[in-house]
């Protein structure tokens, strides 16, 4: 596979950014993608994986590994930078109370139950019928709030 197709993006996010977290694993699953896309993966050493390391990343976030000898080093500061530790209470509580918006699909809705659903722990057991449950409670059907009603009351009576 040629290298040049998959070659990461200059990764410059701020680490208290709402999004960092999201941006790191991305850029990260990018990053090991294209350093496995090489012939010879197992003949790189560890620091030309960290002068690639180096040549896609920022010089902001460059001066939080600059102290760094080795690629598995750098790689683990950046991790424990980018990836915060979820709050699963509060992680659950936004599921419990998210609600659809004025003028946002159902799919985007059920999107946004999905991915809320994924930081929450909830038993897989419980998984599906929970995100149903949160979906037909807070469906905002602006036609008719008596159909909403008659769905809501079809879910728990089930």
């Amino acid at each position: 596979m040629d290298s040049k197709f998959i070659k990461p993006s200059l990764f410059g996010a701020d680490p208290n950014a709402g999004q960092a977290s999201e941006e790191w694993k991305h850029w990260y699953r990018t990053f090991t993608n294209f350093l496995e896309s090489f012939p010879a993966v197992s003949a790189i050493t560890e620091q030309e994986k960290l002068s690639c390391l180096v040549a896609h990343i920022d010089k902001d976030v460059y001066s939080y590994i600059s102290e760094c000898a080795s690629y598995n080093d750098a790689m683990s500061t950046l991790e424990g930078l980018y990836v915060k530790p979820c709050n699963f209470i509060f992680d659950r509580h936004l599921l419990m109370t998210c609600k659809q918006q004025t003028g946002q699909s159902l799919d985007d809705f059920l999107q946004k139950l999905r991915q809320r659903s994924r930081t929450a722990i909830i038993k897989p057991s419980q998984l599906r019928s929970t995100v149903t449950k949160q979906f037909v409670m807070h469906i905002f059907n602006s036609y008719s709030f008596t159909a909403a009603g008659k769905y809501q009351r079809r879910v728990y009576e089930a």
